[in-house]
């Protein structure tokens, strides 16, 4: 089973919840595939993110540490 979000709930959760404006810093500790910083970046907001799945961040890839 896979919990589907609308596409929406970023924006909205951006602009009603957080109250994002123009120059505001956001920091996503859970930042996922980062649907909620991009909807945050839409509004002028500097935004940066982490996640303790470097899968998650990379399309479900781990780095390639060899040289």
């Amino acid at each position: 089973m896979t919990l589907q979000i609308s596409s929406k709930w970023p924006l909205e959760c951006t602009n009603c919840s957080l109250q994002v404006k123009k120059g505001d810093f956001v920091y996503d500790p859970f930042v996922g595939t980062g649907s909620i910083l991009v909807a945050a970046s839409h509004y002028g907001a500097h935004t940066f993110g982490a996640d303790i799945d470097i899968r998650i961040i990379r399309d479900g890839k781990l780095p390639n540490l060899l040289p």
